[in-house]
């Protein structure tokens, strides 16, 4: 079945955290969760990319470490003054607002999970044919021997 691939705002559910880079300002380190996309819970996720207002990818950040279902980036953002100056848990939400505003989305690649089951069957089948095809040989082979 063909992957579907979509670009999602950032929120909660595909951020899983930001880190201010740097004293003076140097922008914003985003954790983009690279196994959950926004609406589709349980989703087969392939692929996720962080994408700037211009459409292209961010690259990531060398050194960036973050949970192994993360992806780290950096964003050029002021961490000085504004939405993402750091300001408690309510700060969190309002970064990821402006960076929404400023146009940066999630750009993911997976596989919805209302497939799964018609992959299982798929699958079965295919396991179901070897079986036959298998056990054809065999019982071919016992007789061959047989006469």
């Amino acid at each position: 079945m063909p992957l579907v691939t979509s670009t999602f705002e950032l929120g909660r559910t595909n951020v899983n955290g930001l880190v201010p880079q740097g004293q003076e300002g140097g922008g914003v380190q985003i954790f983009l969760s690279t196994s959950a996309v926004p609406g589709h819970a349980g989703a087969w996720v392939l692929s996720s990319d962080l994408l700037d207002p211009s459409g292209r990818t961010v690259v990531g950040a060398d050194g960036a470490s973050g949970p192994s279902s993360t992806i780290a980036r950096s964003i050029p953002v002021s961490t000085t003054s504004g939405p993402c100056a750091p300001a408690g848990a309510q700060g969190r939400d309002t970064c990821v607002a402006e960076l929404n505003r400023l146009g940066y989305r999630q750009q993911a690649t997976y596989q919805p999970l209302e497939r799964f089951w018609p992959f299982q069957w798929i699958e079965t089948g295919i396991y179901a044919l070897l079986t036959l095809g298998l056990t054809w040989l065999g019982f071919r082979q016992v007789r061959r021997g047989m006469s």
